[in-house]
């Protein structure tokens, strides 16, 4: 693993493209579970 400060950019922009998936997956259960009320 590098050490942080040296991370490859490329994985910093594979992260937060997880953080982002993540993100609007429990914002579409959170507009679904809205929907059903």
């Amino acid at each position: 693993m590098t050490p942080p400060g040296r991370q490859d950019p490329r994985s910093l922009d594979i992260i937060a493209d997880r953080q982002e998936t993540t993100i609007e997956q429990h914002w579409s259960k959170f507009e679904n579970t809205k929907h059903e009320r």
